[in-house]
């Protein structure tokens, strides 16, 4: 992961000195997505509420992007899930309404029973993106995004496990003045295991963004 964020953040600074006539420009948002875990085989968890926060800087149309999910408790019957992810992705925005990106996220999720962690993971992703905009009004507007994985692991206690990470997700959004905008939609995540296996983590989520 730190490897991947030197190169990202290597990639941003040489397009801001390309680009050193244009201004620099940032934003950043908290978002609230509440949402279940449904792992294949099993009985859905009970909502929570996932806290991200991200930050975005763009210069000319490259931007760098970080989000970071707080951990969240997903409860099934008597046992539990504590989940919380990081990732970091350099973008271009190749059109006034589309933008691709490049990214790794690090997910750590553990499963707890009574004799303790039943199941614990860390899954490092590397992803390839697709950002969608567009304006019905100047106020009102239409967002989607969509990530792939092209490579992939699981690691647990017993070994290593090859997977595949999609997301995607799509909602509308609200410009309320120039430094303030709201977004509400739905993101729905989906894992699926070399092998067999996988999970489907759906559900809405609603932020608010700042732009300084």
């Amino acid at each position: 992961m730190k490897k991947i964020a030197i190169f990202l953040t290597t990639l941003m600074l040489t397009s801001i000195a390309v680009h050193a006539d244009d201004d620099i420009n940032y934003s950043f948002s908290t978002k609230i997505w509440n949402t279940t875990i449904r792992n294949n085989g099993s009985p859905a968890t009970q909502s929570a509420n996932a806290p991200i926060i991200s930050g975005t800087i763009k210069k000319s149309d490259y931007f760098l992007i970080g989000n970071y999910l707080l951990p969240a408790s997903y409860t099934e019957g008597t046992d539990y899930t504590t989940r919380h992810d990081i990732d970091l992705a350099a973008g271009w925005s190749f059109s006034s309404n589309f933008s691709l990106l490049a990214g790794q996220k690090q997910i750590v999720a553990n499963k707890f029973d009574f004799n303790g962690c039943a199941s614990c993971e860390t899954v490092n992703i590397s992803y390839l993106g697709l950002n969608g905009f567009a304006a019905v009004t100047n106020k009102h507007y239409f967002y989607g995004t969509v990530t792939k994985s092209f490579k992939a692991t699981d690691k647990t206690p017993t070994g290593d496990t090859s997977i595949k990470f999609t997301t995607y997700e799509g909602g509308y959004g609200y410009v309320m003045n120039k430094n303030t905008q709201l977004s509400i939609g739905y993101r729905y995540q989906r894992f699926d295991v070399t092998g067999g296996g996988g999970a489907n983590i759906p559900g809405v989520i609603v932020g608010v963004t700042l732009i300084p």
